[in-house]
């Protein structure tokens, strides 16, 4: 994974044959974040603050606000309801973007069928 600063835009090729599910995270401080990925916006309708972090997790279908002290909290309930938070990223050269001051990291997960070490 990488953080992508205000501002920063970065290409990213998902070179699989089907959409990648991600893991988002944004870093406050920061005020109703967005994070784009391709054409595909994923918000929250919250505030963090310096040192907490936010979480979208589509593996579980999950929004978290963790702050600073660790302390964990469900805002599935905050969520954009406009965009789809869950939509994984689709095959091929996807650009990833953040909107407002704050920072993002984007963790693009690879599944198989079977392990890729996997001998025949």
């Amino acid at each position: 994974p990488s953080r992508y600063p205000e501002g920063n835009m970065t290409r990213f090729l998902n070179d699989t044959a089907g959409n990648a599910p991600m893991i988002i995270k944004i870093f406050g401080p920061c005020s109703n974040p967005s994070v784009y990925v391709g054409e595909n916006e994923y918000s929250v309708n919250t505030g963090l603050s310096a040192g907490d972090y936010g979480m979208i997790d589509q593996r579980d279908k999950s929004i978290i606000h963790v702050s600073q002290s660790g302390a964990r909290s469900n805002v599935f309930h905050l969520r954009k309801k406009s965009v789809d938070n869950f939509r994984p990223a689709p095959p091929g050269a996807l650009s990833v973007n953040c909107s407002g001051q704050f920072a993002c990291e984007v963790t693009f997960l690879t599944q198989r069928s079977e392990p890729e070490w996997n001998y025949h």
